[in-house]
């Protein structure tokens, strides 16, 4: 999966699912899955609710990823750049 994303969109994505991640203790539904075909498709749930959000962006190649959240968060608000690539 290779993408390119405008920052803030991905952080106005982010800011949504983070709602769903709060009080999540479990490993497993940590992460968020990242889904890269005609857009980026950004996936969350904490078993009683699924996000799915689609962003505008880039696809140079397809596929998927299942990134932590707090990483993908603390990627995307130290970033200054206005467009995030994603490998």
């Amino acid at each position: 999966m290779k993408v390119k994303v405008k920052t803030k969109d991905l952080k106005s994505a982010i800011a949504l699912h983070k709602k769903i991640k709060q009080g999540n203790n479990l490993l497993i539904l940590s992460g968020v899955k990242l889904e890269a075909d005609k857009c980026l498709e950004v996936i969350s749930t904490n078993l009683e609710q699924t996000l799915k959000t689609k962003i505008e962006s880039e696809v140079i190649e397809t596929g998927s990823a299942i990134i932590p959240f707090k990483v993908l968060e603390n990627t995307i608000n130290c970033s200054s750049d206005d467009v995030i690539e994603i490998e």
